[in-house]
């Protein structure tokens, strides 16, 4: 009947559609408002791919937008209204398609973020707070007022784009030097001793920030000396000394902290790219406890709930010139995360590597009390003598930071344990939580619910006695063995490193009560070396993404460029065109595999900062994400000595 029909009547008859004309300026007026710093704000990494009406794909920076759709139109209608603008103002149908086509990310409130990062940016909004009430107090012009927080604004741009992609091992800019920042001048062993380079350049876009403070103190300083003490305003200005003088320690931690952050990762990826066929580089850390989960939650059971410990070590590993990985969870029956537990959990990981015909290994930690005491280091010799496997170095990376491949894997974890108890399971205790995991299928992942021993008398005794042999232990940051003596560094390659001998440390075993998942054997090894061999992916024990060369990575460069006026070039980077992107830097692929090799070895590339109605505004909305305003602010500290800035500032405060 419906074919009868269509032939009686003929198609459907398609909808009318009306076009009319627009005005560019309406548009350039709409997109300039919903990229300003009110509506929205940059995120350093990351693209979004948004199709023209004509289908071709157009890449935009990703964003962040800080208000809801309607809120911002309401915004926008209000703010064309005070400007005498209104006769320009756009229909809400096409401002509500405009947003939808010139996509952002929503904002969302933030837990458990890099505390370095949030004081800093805390740091950063509370110098702007200052300068507004000045200018509302009628003690500072609004042009001053507006020169400073443009100042304020860039600085933070700054430090969380461009300013990790200056940083180099040996630089003429003293603020992107390796050597100059991480260099301790107190202590000949973690003093730098290559080969001599001077600083002769400052770069403007680091001390905007601090000549802006020295003014804004200035200020300050001249308000209060002119001010009576029974002023109401004099205890305000006081207060914002104060605030000044915290800001700028915040916003120093912080970038001492980028400086850090970066070194280290640089280590790691330097670690991974020079494996051997046969080793291992393994990363060790604690995942957020797991609390009771019901299908029937009541509210008794809603309160109170018992937290689940379980720790996670991610492994990559180069088999037959091939990169591959495995993750091993382990749950725990005690709370207690210390260094015994994670020294027994390290001698798991070598029995099992041992398995698999690994014969070395390189271990990173989180830059916890767990991982970082002297019971941990010391047992490490002792660790890899009773299971055959050697451990090259054990470095940590930077507070919350440099962890990321043991997130992923908690993250695909707690995924399959949401979804476990979605379909009528409870998870209790540690018992349930190992069977959640292991009806979990996740591909190459190994589980373990284990005991720890009980030997309380003879880990106190053992504290004592190891405590005094390794003074300033929470300083160093990378430890390499050799036999039975340990070379430690503060930040590795910087000096020479400080040599201990005869540390005696701890080798007590796991009690394990149930293993399930990808399990490690001796015919699993060759199992997964001959499909690796082969060219496939091996499904036995380890996991390879086998990747196709379309990657456009390229190899990191440790000493910069300096033109002939003293100012730092960077490397044109290539457009990669390619269907997945990293969220870390500007490189795309055309193979899955790849990106996720990509993100496991972590050489990133970073990025410098610098027709149809909705294919006009996304152009200009692309246009004006990525343009950088150029302004000509002249800071006289330019000029000053280099003397200023000293040896080893970015290695203090190396929090936990």
């Amino acid at each position: 009947r419906t074919r009868a029909r269509a032939r009686t009547f003929g198609p459907f008859i398609e909808p009318v559609i009306r076009r009319t004309r627009y005005e560019p300026i309406k548009l350039h007026y709409y997109v300039s408002f919903i990229t300003s710093p009110i509506i929205s704000t940059g995120i350093p990494y990351g693209e979004r791919k948004v199709k023209a009406s004509d289908g071709s794909s157009v890449s935009i920076p990703n964003t962040i937008r800080l208000h809801r759709n309607a809120e911002i139109i309401r915004m926008y209608k209000k703010h064309m209204e005070d400007i005498g603008k209104k006769h320009l103002i756009i229909k809400d149908s096409v401002a509500y398609a405009i947003l939808k086509k010139c996509s952002a990310t929503r904002r969302h409130a933030l837990t458990c973020v890099d505390y370095f990062i949030a004081e800093g940016s805390d740091a950063f909004e509370d110098v702007e707070d200052i300068l507004s009430t000045l200018q509302a107090s009628a003690l500072l012009d609004s042009d001053m007022a507006k020169l400073w927080k443009y100042n304020v604004a860039q600085s933070r741009l700054y430090l969380k784009t461009d300013f990790r992609m200056h940083l180099k091992k040996e630089s003429k800019v003293i603020e992107h030097c390796y050597c100059h920042s991480l260099s301790d001048p107190h202590n000949d062993a973690f003093k730098y001793k290559g080969p001599k380079h001077s600083h002769t350049v400052r770069c403007p876009r680091c001390i905007m920030m601090e000549s802006t403070s020295k003014e804004i103190n200035n200020l300050l300083g001249s308000l209060k000396e002119n001010m009576d003490s029974s002023n109401p305003s004099w205890k305000t200005v006081t207060e914002m000394i104060i605030r000044m003088e915290q800001n700028e320690e915040r916003i120093m931690q912080m970038k001492m902290h980028l400086v850090r952050a970066r070194y280290t990762d640089l280590e790691r990826t330097r670690i991974i790219a020079e494996l051997k066929n046969g080793e291992a580089f393994v990363t060790m850390d604690y995942a957020q406890k797991f609390l009771a989960m019901y299908k029937w939650e009541d509210e008794r059971k809603y309160f109170a709930k018992r937290c689940m410990p379980w720790h996670v070590s991610h492994i990559i590993a180069k088999i037959k010139g091939e990169y591959v990985q495995h993750s091993i969870a382990h749950v725990l029956h005690t709370n207690k995360q210390d260094n015994h537990s994670v020294v027994q959990m390290i001698d798991h990981v070598l029995s099992i590597l041992r398995e698999m015909n690994i014969t070395g290994t390189h271990f990173r930690a989180h830059n916890a009390g767990a991982y970082h005491s002297l019971g941990t280091v010391a047992s490490i010799p002792h660790l890899a003598k009773k299971n055959g496997v050697a451990i090259h170095s054990f470095s940590f990376s930077e507070a919350q930071n440099g962890k990321s491949s043991c997130d992923r894997v908690a993250a695909q974890v707690k995924r399959k344990l949401r979804d476990f108890v979605a379909r009528g399971n409870n998870i209790r205790n540690a018992k349930e939580l190992f069977s959640a995991i292991s009806q979990s299928g996740l591909k190459g992942l190994s589980r373990t619910t284990v005991k720890r021993e009980k030997t309380e008398k003879a880990e106190k005794a053992l504290g004592k006695l190891l405590r005094p042999k390794m003074e300033g232990i929470s300083g160093f940051g990378h430890f390499v063995f050799d036999k039975n003596t340990i070379r430690v560094w503060k930040m590795n390659g910087i000096g020479d490193g400080r040599l201990y001998t005869d540390l005696s440390g701890f080798t007590r075993v796991l009690k394990i009560e149930e293993e399930g998942g990808f399990l490690a054997s001796s015919e699993s090894s060759k199992a997964d070396e001959a499909s690796i061999q082969k060219g496939d992916n091996p499904e036995r024990f380890w996991t390879a993404y086998l990747t196709k060369k379309d990657s456009n990575e390229e190899e990191i460069d440790d000493v910069d460029e300096i033109d002939n006026h003293g100012h730092e070039m960077s490397a044109d980077t290539k457009e990669a065109k390619g269907l997945f992107t990293c969220q870390e830097c500007c490189s795309s692929f055309i193979n899955y595999g790849n990106i996720i090799r990509h993100m496991e070895i972590g050489r990133h590339r970073i990025r410098p900062e610098k027709i149809h109605i909705y294919d006009y505004a996304l152009g200009l909305f692309k246009r004006n994400l990525e343009d950088v305003q150029a302004h000509n602010n002249v800071l006289s500290e330019v000029s000053q000595a280099m003397t200023e800035m000293s040896h080893g500032a970015d290695l203090s405060s190396k929090a936990g």
